[in-house]
């Protein structure tokens, strides 16, 4: 959604109210989805929008246009895109099992709208000066008690942070018994803002990118490891260390459809190994793998170290399946 560019705004200020705009816009008042102690930017935000009331509320009055999608939306060009890809982020740091899907990006976008055009009509048609301030403070309040609606729909039983973390390449090569350098092409589904795999093996000689929502270009392919388009029968490896089978498997365990469109993915991700490669990852997916066609595909799991499998055991009572508490290497063998 796009509205006018704010063309007389300088950069300067204009980069400051990207800043103090987006910490307000975020879920401050979300105790289960916020840090303690968080808390909204003092009078500085006010002040800024009180100066140049009259610019930012013709730049958010103007009809907005569809929705691109965008993910590299700027705040200048966009900054409903902008704010709801803030949002999101935020939530996905605290949340990694958070799923969006485009009808809730769409519904967040609608809170987004509304907030811009609540504020505009505070700054350009609440009065003086002293009135400004209660309109302005009533639009970001209303915008938080929709953003806590929109957020508990998007983390089913109103679960607590469950962050991702940044795991080393040495551990992730003990959980996936590589003894030796894996084969390349390889991808690395989840790969995390560091790519720390990717960077190891690139250093080591192997042809390695990562895929992760927030991975640079220089590391790999920035987008969701459901809906990137993956060349078929084009790599060797392909490995997922706590990532697409862990989310796969939480949303196994929950009434929900989400789990049938991991399991067409998990095939997808199957036809994009060439014949002779592998899928390394971990938690095994036991229900799926024997499921499997063993004339194209065969399975090996190896037991993970005693101390690492302690964090996969409510899984292991959840499916009673100990299975699950292994790493699996599926190999494909025919087409």
């Amino acid at each position: 959604m796009t509205a006018s560019n704010p063309e007389h705004l300088p950069a300067a200020t204009l980069a400051k109210l990207e800043t103090l705009l987006t910490l307000r816009v975020l879920p401050t008042a979300i105790a289960s989805l916020s840090e303690p102690g968080r808390e909204a930017p003092g009078i500085n935000l006010e002040t800024l929008l009180e100066r140049h009331h009259g610019e930012l509320s013709r730049w958010w009055s103007c009809p907005p246009e569809p929705a691109t999608q965008s993910e590299d939306a700027s705040f200048a060009s966009d900054p409903i895109a902008y704010l709801r890809g803030a949002i999101e982020g935020d939530l996905r740091c605290r949340n990694q099992f958070a799923m969006v899907t485009a009808a809730a990006r769409l519904e967040l976008e609608n809170a987004l709208l509304t907030l811009l055009s609540e504020l505009a009509t505070a700054l350009g048609n609440a009065g003086s000066a002293e009135r400004r301030p209660l309109a302005l403070a009533e639009a970001f309040a209303n915008h938080q008690l929709r953003l806590g609606e929109w957020l508990r729909a998007q983390v089913a039983g109103g679960e607590q942070r469950v962050v991702s973390e940044q795991y080393s390449a040495e551990l992730q090569r003990v959980v996936f018994g590589w003894e030796e350098l894996p084969a390349g092409p390889l991808l690395d589904l989840g790969c995390g803002t560091e790519a720390r795999l990717v960077c190891f093996l690139r250093a080591h000689g192997v042809e390695a990118q990562g895929l992760d929502r927030e991975a640079t270009s220089e590391l790999g392919i920035r987008g969701d490891w459901l809906t990137t388009p993956l060349p078929k029968r084009h790599y060797q490896t392909i490995c997922s260390h706590l990532g697409f089978s862990l989310h796969f498997l939480h949303h196994h365990l929950r009434p929900e459809p989400t789990s049938l469109v991991y399991a067409k993915r998990y095939m997808q991700i199957l036809e994009a190994l060439q014949l002779g490669g592998a899928f390394h990852y971990v938690p095994a997916l036991p229900f799926l793998e024997e499921l499997l066609p063993a004339e194209r595909f065969r399975v090996e799991r190896r037991l993970l170290p005693e101390g690492l499998r302690t964090g996969f055991l409510p899984f292991e009572e959840a499916l009673g399946d100990e299975r699950v508490t292994r790493s699996t290497r599926v190999v494909r063998l025919a087409d």
